[in-house]
């Protein structure tokens, strides 16, 4: 029996198709409060018309089969779960809503589906594309988002579009979701470079750690030594540039599925030995929190996880995440989560195969693509974060506490882009982005370096939960400004390329008189001066001078007290504090 619909389902109305009804429809729209269920195997055709769920709909063992010649949607308010989905429109239909199979999506020859950007589709059991790469299949992208596609199936042919974001010219790491797609084409577009291009495309050297560009064919090692296949390879990392401003590029080729493997090297000698760039090989996001996963027992573990290192173009810096981290977000916008098409550097401890498997694979952070994340920060976690005030260029730091011992960290990797700041914490010899520490009891002090890309006035800005960590200084080593971050959470200050790294220390809670030394807290918050004495004794006689020494105000303090002293003109002032046997001569910026 056959029953034709036609736009269906008022608010709060229900209907149910029972085997073995088949059902005809030139268009079904679930209102809200509507339910649509479908009992046993029923067939629910839809010729050149849409589905949209504004309601509920209830899937059973039905096949819903699209068919037609003009292109239609799929669409609403609800996210979809569905038992199969037949494509045998040729006009296309896309996905606007996110959607479940549970089992199969077939699409026919000469038909089309696409996923839309920001859209994610789950499919459980089969994938089956009988158009082909050019068409048959898409997944889009634009700067709303890119789509998102789990699955099981091997040899899937499809495309899968990349919206390049950031400036003409920016640095990206890239991954391609499919294979068998050649390098040729248009992603070696023609320019105004002095080589005729209009693109940059780079693979990693583990062995000499260099970048090998894609065509030097005469210094070695060449493009061909270092990477001899013609089509860009599925897990493995480029970096790409291209002049034209925000392009969309397309990988077409074999969907990456199952077990992708990227063989590791540790042949370098100095700094970056052990470093590999990598990519995640899914046309989802991976989450490299997830242990089963991958295979990564090869790589250096610190703080009890795995680091990844990639690059942000908007912070023109690299940022490290860490897998053991009780936070999703790692230092300049690295996330747990690796969309699609990212690439990301590890650090291997011994030669050997890194897997990806698709337990790793999830949709979350499938549009972040290195995007600017919201200021956000776990209890137990201290951010700092430098920016050029007068340009593009930013760097940040993380302080992860809560461990059984202290480590080192995650390393540092510096920007090739020598105007851009660099913010790290000295560890020894040692420059790590993320350090691992027990508490703040035993880690008093902590020392926090800085270098300016270019001559400047910078902003130090602090992100962290003071009912966790308690109060945190800022002590300027160059000026002897001390910043109470509980009051004032940032920081500005003028800073050149000559002068020397070891600018900052960070102090958390009070800090400890030692000997003749004088050691107040002073610095500017809320248009005042602050001279807070607190975990002093005794008494003190306090003056705050302007830069020629002139007397502006002389007062006595005892300690432990704290005091404020409005300012009224920005300008830089000298505070000397003095007691019978010690003297101190802070100078603060205003």
């Amino acid at each position: 029996m056959t029953q034709k619909i036609f736009i269906l389902l008022m608010i709060n109305f229900t209907i149910s198709l029972l085997f073995p009804y088949s059902s005809r429809a030139q268009g079904i729209e679930i209102p809200s409060g509507g339910t649509l269920t479908a009992n046993g195997t029923a067939f629910i055709s839809i010729e050149n018309g849409d589905l949209v769920n504004n309601g509920s709909y209830i899937k059973g063992t039905e096949t819903i089969i699209m068919s037609g010649n003009i292109a239609k949607s799929i669409s609403g308010s609800s996210n979809t779960d569905m038992n199969n989905l037949s494509i045998v429109n040729t006009g296309g239909i896309t996905t606007q809503l996110n959607l479940l199979i549970a089992n199969n999506l077939t699409i026919a020859s000469g038909c089309k589906f696409n996923i839309e950007s920001d859209k994610d589709v789950t499919i459980t059991s089969n994938l089956i594309n009988n158009s082909g790469s050019e068409g048959g299949l898409s997944i889009n992208s634009t700067v709303t988002g890119t789509g998102s596609l789990i699955h099981n199936s091997n040899d899937v042919p499809a495309s899968v579009k990349r919206y390049i974001d950031g400036t003409a010219s920016a640095w990206h790491f890239l991954s391609s979701p499919v294979s068998n797609q050649n390098i040729n084409g248009d992603w070696k577009p023609s320019g105004t470079y002095g080589d005729g291009t209009g693109y940059d495309l780079y693979v990693w050297d583990e062995a000499h750690s260099c970048w090998i560009y894609n065509l030097n064919t005469t210094v070695m090692p060449t493009w061909s030594n270092v990477h001899p296949q013609t089509d860009f390879v599925p897990g493995r990392g480029y970096l790409y540039s291209v002049q034209e401003t925000t392009p969309t590029k397309q990988f077409a080729g074999n969907l990456g599925n199952g077990t992708i493997t990227n063989d590791l090297t540790i042949d370098a000698t100095g700094g970056y030995k052990g470093f590999s760039l990598i990519g995640n090989p899914y046309p989802s996001s991976i989450d490299w929190k997830i242990e089963t996963g991958f295979n990564r027992e090869m790589l250096y573990q610190n703080g009890g996880g795995y680091d990844i290192w990639t690059w942000s173009s908007t912070a023109d810096n690299y940022g490290v995440y860490n897998s053991a981290d009780t936070d999703d977000n790692g230092t300049n916008n690295v996330s747990r989560y690796i969309a699609p098409m990212q690439a990301f550097f590890v650090h291997a401890n011994s030669a050997g195969s890194f897997e990806f498997n698709n337990q790793a694979r999830v949709h979350n952070g499938a549009s972040r693509w290195m995007k600017v994340r919201a200021e956000k920060n776990v209890n137990n976690n201290v951010r700092l974060t430098v920016n050029l005030e007068t340009g593009k260029g930013s760097d940040e730091v993380k302080l992860n506490f809560g461990f059984t011992a202290n480590e080192n960290g995650a390393k540092k990797m510096f920007s090739n882009v020598l105007s851009a700041p660099s913010l790290f914490l000295p560890v020894g010899n040692q420059p790590c982005s993320i350090r691992y520490l027990t508490d703040t009891i035993e880690n008093r002090t902590i020392p926090l370096s800085f270098k300016a890309g270019i001559n400047g006035n910078y902003t130090l800005k602090c992100v962290y939960d003071e009912s966790v960590l308690g109060t945190i200084y800022l002590e300027d080593n160059l000026t002897g400004t001390m910043t109470n971050f509980r009051d004032f959470t940032q920081y500005g200050f003028a800073a050149t390329k000559n002068d020397t790294p070891e600018r900052f220390t960070l102090h958390f809670g009070s800090i400890e008189q030692t000997g003749n030394d004088i050691n107040a807290r002073v610095y500017v918050a809320s248009q005042s001066l602050i001279i807070d004495m607190e975990g002093l004794k005794g008494e003190y006689e306090t003056r705050i001078m302007d830069i020629s020494g002139r007397q502006i105000n002389q007062s006595s303090i005892i300690g432990g007290q704290r005091i404020a002293y409005p300012l009224k003109i920005r300008a830089v002032y000298l505070v000397n504090i003095q007691s019978k046997t010690a003297k101190k001569i802070y100078k603060v910026v205003f």
